[in-house]
């Protein structure tokens, strides 16, 4: 049985390095998000272009107006 004893020691041990590499992945996506964002949500005033919302909004405030 010592041959059984020496494989459940190493492996605990690799584990243990590889999960400390995946953190640093996380601090790059939060840069991206802000920017489509405010295009979509309020392209209409906030920005003037009206990316994220089709013609069909600028059709609406004519007629109402």
């Amino acid at each position: 049985p010592p041959s059984l004893d020496l494989p459940r020691r190493a492996l605990p041990l690799a584990p243990s390095t590889v999960v400390r590499p995946p953190p640093p992945k996380p601090l790059a996506p939060p840069p991206v998000p802000p920017v489509p964002i405010g295009r979509a949500r309020g392209g209409r005033g906030l920005r003037g272009g009206g990316a994220g919302h089709p013609p069909a909004l600028t059709v609406d405030v004519a007629s109402a107006s």
